[in-house]
């Protein structure tokens, strides 16, 4: 595993991922207007709570025991059969409940709702668990950028109104298709590792061992992604277009760090186990470097958060920089989860404790969300946001020092 290559495929990939949508998104926020880009980024919300449900914790636990298997076919076969299997029937259970709901509620658009739940669906089966694992990021990076510029320049030449909203999802959904389907091929060619039926056990298996970081997930899902939702309930959509974009430049805030944090998670887990729960120190020292540099980062943007606003999308959506200066602060604590959350804890076997004040901190977040959303609308929703973050994060950490040792 060259963790140096990882990493650079995963900044590469963090970074790309970033700026084509930070090119494409001021032509599709004024050719769809404030209305429709507010229903889509609505509705693309809903969607990214399925996808939670459908990745499980697949994508932490099932990187990790690839990762474990290097050199072993038959067991990294059966995990990589075993992991697709259970989020097809995900997937599928995901699918008849919306149209269920579709039907029995009236809802303005529900075609809009298929379009995204096809993009999802996409995105769900991509084997980006496989890959890490593997120690094969370059190929994430490539088969992901490769589709989502093809689909950006596509969508700019085709959406020209807020009549064509409904090509955004198709569009993506065909190109994010065929990414899945050409990582099957490079998978079977390559890895010769092919999709055989498992045995139930084996998928039951993979539920069991992916439940403690499913919850976590489902629970964090549940606070970051609720702004959107409940704005979109109290609020008009002209602030969820505005608060959209203030979590978009956030996004591209957590395109630093994050690379780092997955290329990093499959090496941690063959160096710091349940049974030695010892961490370097010198490797700790590096990480709060990092974390030093992103908090200057993070104030040096604020000090030009309006012009980068006005830049990318133009006067009428002002209000997103006031929302952005908030959210500026959980980067900061963001990456101290990480660390601790995941790269720490998962990997000494404490997924459950990772669980357990996720969903409490994100219960009380959701709640705290929603208040503050009432009062203050788009500002109450970012501040609630950035207070249930520096919780988890700092609950987190506190367990950290109690449970590992430092080593040289």
């Amino acid at each position: 595993m060259n963790i140096k290559d990882n990493i650079i495929s995963l900044y590469l990939l963090r970074a790309l991922n970033q700026v084509i949508p930070l090119l494409s998104m001021p032509y599709i926020v004024r050719a769809l207007g404030a209305d429709s880009f507010g229903s889509l980024v609505f509705v693309t919300a809903i969607m990214g709570y399925l996808l939670l449900v459908a990745d499980y914790g697949f994508n932490l636990m099932a990187t990790r025991d690839i990762s474990k298997s290097v050199g072993n076919a038959i067991t990294i076969s059966k995990i990589y059969s075993a992991v697709l299997s259970a989020k097809v029937l995900i997937l599928c259970a995901q699918f008849l409940i919306l149209c269920l709901i579709l039907l029995l509620f009236n809802f303005d658009d529900p075609r809009l709702y298929i379009c995204s739940f096809f993009y999802m669906l996409t995105q769900t089966l991509f084997p980006t668990f496989f890959f890490q694992g593997m120690g094969a990021m370059r190929w994430i990076t490539i088969l992901n950028i490769s589709s989502k510029l093809t689909a950006v320049i596509i969508i700019i030449l085709m959406v020209n109104s807020p009549n064509d909203v409904l090509l955004i999802p198709l569009i993506n959904a065909v190109f994010g298709g065929g990414a899945f389907i050409v990582a099957l091929f490079l998978i079977k060619k390559k890895y010769f590792i092919c999709y055989t039926v498992p045995a139930v056990s084996e998928i039951l298996n993979q539920f069991k061992s992916g439940w403690n970081i499913f919850s976590s997930n489902i629970y964090g899902g549940l606070y970051a992604g609720s702004g959107i939702v409940i704005l979109g309930l109290v609020s008009s959509n002209t602030v969820v277009a505005n608060y959209s974009l203030a979590e978009k430049l956030l996004q591209v805030m957590k395109g630093v760090y994050l690379p780092l944090i997955q290329a990093l998670f499959p090496w941690f887990s063959r160096f710091i186990t349940s049974d030695d729960k010892t961490i370097n120190i010198e490797l700790l020292k590096k990480l709060f470097f990092c974390l030093l540099v992103l908090t200057i980062c993070t104030f040096l943007i604020s000090l030009i958060a309006d012009d980068i606003v006005v830049f990318l999308f133009g006067d009428k959506y002002l209000m997103a920089s006031s929302i952005f200066i908030i959210l500026l602060f959980i980067p900061v604590v963001d990456f101290l989860r990480n660390i601790s959350g995941v790269l720490i804890l998962i990997n000494i076997g404490k997924e459950k404790l990772n669980r357990v004040v996720t969903q409490i901190s994100a219960l009380a977040g959701v709640t705290l969300i929603y208040f503050l959303s009432l009062q203050y609308s788009g500002k109450g929703a970012a501040i609630g946001l950035a207070l249930t973050e520096a919780c988890i994060a700092f609950l987190l950490t506190y367990f950290v020092v109690k449970e590992v040792r430092l080593g040289k």
